[in-house]
C-alpha cells in the first residue's frame, strides 16, 4: 500500500529542508513579490495566505525553496487560489505561475 503524501505549509525558505526532513512530500506556499505589493493593495492578494508573513516576498527566495525541495527528494506548489483576479492582474499571475514552473 502506497503511502499517502504529506502537504506542509512553508512561509520562508529556511523552513523547506527542515519540513522535508520531517517527513513532507510536498510543501506549499505563496509568493507575493514587491512588484505585486507595490502595485496592489493587500485586500486584492494572489493567493489565500492571508497574512503578510506567509508570502514568499521575492522570485529569488521562491527558486530557492523550489529547488531545495526538488533537491531533498520533495516537491513545492505554489499558492495561486486568490477568490478572483482582476484583468489587469491575470498577466503578472500567469507570468508568476510561469516562473514557478522554470524552476520545479
Amino acid at each position: 500500500m502506497k503511502q499517502p503524501d504529506i502537504l506542509a505549509p512553508a512561509n520562508n525558505k529556511n523552513e523547506i529542508l527542515p519540513l522535508i526532513q520531517a517527513g513532507a512530500n510536498w510543501v506549499y506556499g505563496g509568493c507575493i513579490p514587491e512588484e505585486w505589493s507595490g502595485k496592489y493593495p493587500s485586500i486584492v492578494p494572489l493567493n489565500q495566505r492571508t497574512f503578510d508573513s506567509a508570502q514568499f516576498s521575492s522570485f529569488d527566495d521562491l527558486a530557492e525553496a523550489v529547488s531545495t525541495a526538488k533537491a531533498n527528494g520533495g516537491s513545492f506548489a505554489l499558492t495561486m487560489n486568490a477568490p478572483y483576479y482582476m484583468e489587469t492582474q491575470m498577466e503578472y499571475a500567469l507570468n508568476l505561475a510561469e516562473i514557478r514552473h522554470i524552476y520545479a
